[in-house]
Formats: structure tokens, C-alpha cells, sequence
């Protein structure tokens, strides 16, 4: 299910003296079972880009497409459509208000009018794809773990069974073993399951992670778009983003500036120490770069 924005502007407050263009003619595909990266400084816009394509806000111009439908359209049935798309607010557990795990992650299927054995069968299915185990269905989900809440928060989306989920900072505020959790089983759901995932995060390494594809705004525009390691590789670009690639693609940025017969497309530590293994001993630098000081 292909979801699309096409020349999407937004404008918060249009027509008012304060008004602010937070999109401006803004055209992107996400194709089934895709794993995109969507990154940016503060302000680019990366908010406003995945309430649009959840159909939470309206453009100002332009359309948004699910499935080749228009959103906005007269006569177009937004309640099913909004329903294909889940999205994950950053600090989702919140949210959560619910006495016991069980009736959180139930809340949204049972407002579909779902029947109890339905909204069951969902329940214990969600719960199971964030990894947690049925036994803390009846507790409450304030006596769980940062990490815990909100994967059970996360499996609340998941309840309504979207197929495309958008995480908005899904790590944020937790520590390394809790940012391990989730973003093992988001790459499960995306590996296993094929679900589309679009995840935003200011962690490039947790981008390099997950997706396959970047793109990257700025000023309410998407200044680069493509595959995961290309995007990476442009090392000066996002640095004058204000954004700092993932360690390795740095070293071998750095590496090639100097002369080393490296690719520059590599988003792996180890990845590169083989690189340049390599290149120390086919005698590649030495050839590359003679007496150049090292890195």
C-alpha cells in the first residue's frame, strides 16, 4: 500500500500576520514494505511531513494519497483510510491510562466495534510482536519498565493492525538496553512481517539500523532522498545540516579525503577496518597517497 504526498505545502496559521510554511511542495512515495529513514535539523519540517501522512493534518495545498486514494477528497471514507496508517508519538507512553495492560491495548480496537474475541485475538497478538509476554496483561502498565510501557504503548498502535507504522523518536529517553528492545523488534515487524516503517530520529546510527532508504529535510523541503549508505556517504552535506553521519561512514569519508582507496558508502565499523586491511596489504595506500600523513 503505497502512501504518497504530492507538492504538499502546510502552512500553520495561514492568512495570520505570525504565519509559518512548515512544508513547502513536498512530493514523496513510501512503497510497500519499505524501511525509510526520515531525518533533519529542528524545524525541517519531519513532524509535520508524518502528521500529513497519517491524515492528522490537512495540507494547505497539494494532496496526500493512500493507496492511490485521496485523503482529502469529497466523499473519501478518512476514518478507514487513517486506520492503514499507525503512528507512534514520540514519549507514547503518556498515553497509556488504561488500569491494566490488557484494556490499554485493547482501547483502540474495541472503538472499532470489534467483537470481544476479536479485540482479544488482537491484544495477545500485539503484545506479542513488541516481545512481552502475556503475563503482564493484567498488571498495570505504571508498575512495567521505561522500555516496557512503551512497547506496551507501541503495541496499543499496533492493535488496530495498521501497514504502514511511523515511530516518532521511538528511543527517546531510554537507556541503551531499552533502545536495543525496540528497535529489535521494529526491525522484526519490517523483516518478518513486512510492515512499512517510516522512523524519525535525530540517532543517525539507529536510522543506519533500520533503514533502507533516507530522506532528509531542511527548511520544510527534502534535500536528499535515497538509498540508506548513499545518503550517509555525503558526509559534508549533512554536516552542514547541522547533522552528524554515523561514525563509520565518517572514518571512510575522512579515509578518502586522504587518498585511501576506500568507498565511502559504509556504514559499518568493522566494514571498514576490512577496507582498510585490505588496502595496507595489497600496498592500496601507499599507492594512493605515497607519504600523506595519516588520518
Amino acid at each position: 500500500m503505497p502512501v504518497a504526498l504530492e507538492r504538499v505545502t502546510y502552512t500553520y496559521q495561514a492568512g495570520a500576520p505570525w504565519a509559518v510554511t512548515a512544508l513547502e511542495d513536498v512530493s514523496l512515495t513510501i512503497q510497500d514494505g519499505e524501511a525509510v529513514g526520515l531525518i533533519g535539523p529542528t524545524g525541517s519540517g519531519k513532524s509535520t511531513l508524518v502528521q500529513h501522512l497519517a491524515g492528522l493534518l490537512k495540507p494547505t495545498s497539494g494532496r496526500v494519497l493512500i493507496d492511490g486514494r485521496d485523503l482529502w477528497a469529497a466523499g473519501a471514507d478518512r476514518r478507514a483510510l487513517r486506520q492503514r496508517i499507525g503512528l507512534v508519538f514520540q514519549y507514547p507512553e503518556h498515553q497509556l491510562f488504561e488500569e491494566t495492560v490488557r484494556a490499554d491495548i485493547a482501547y483502540g480496537p474495541r472503538n472499532l466495534g470489534l467483537s470481544s474475541q476479536e479485540v482479544e485475538r488482537r491484544v495477545l497478538r500485539a503484545l506479542r510482536r513488541v516481545g512481552l509476554d502475556d503475563s503482564i496483561l493484567d498488571r498495570s502498565p505504571f508498575e512495567l519498565s521505561g522500555g516496557q510501557m512503551r512497547r506496551v504503548a507501541i503495541a496499543g498502535v499496533l492493535a488496530m493492525e495498521p501497514r504502514v507504522l511511523i515511530l516518532d523518536e521511538p528511543t527517546a529517553g531510554l537507556d541503551p538496553r531499552g533502545r536495543d528492545e525496540i528497535l529489535g523488534f521494529v526491525a522484526d515487524l519490517h523483516r518478518r512481517e513486512g510492515l512499512t516503517v517510516v522512523i524519525v530520529s535525530h540517532h543517525m546510527d539507529e536510522v543506519a539500523r533500520l533503514a533502507r532508504r533516507v530522506v532528509v529535510m531542511d527548511g520544510g523541503r527534502i534535500v536528499l532522498d535515497g538509498p540508506t549508505a548513499a545518503v550517509y556517504a555525503r558526509v559534508e552535506e549533512l554536516e552542514r545540516l547541522h547533522l552528524e553521519a554515523p561514525l563509520a561512514a565518517r572514518l571512510a569519508a575522512r579515509l578518502a579525503q586522504r587518498g585511501w582507496p576506500i568507498a565511502r558508502d559504509l556504514l559499518d565499523i568493522e566494514a571498514v577496518a576490512d577496507a582498510v586491511a585490505r588496502c595496507l596489504g595489497s600496498g592500496g595506500r601507499d599507492a594512493a597517497v605515497g607519504d600523506a600523513p595519516g588520518v
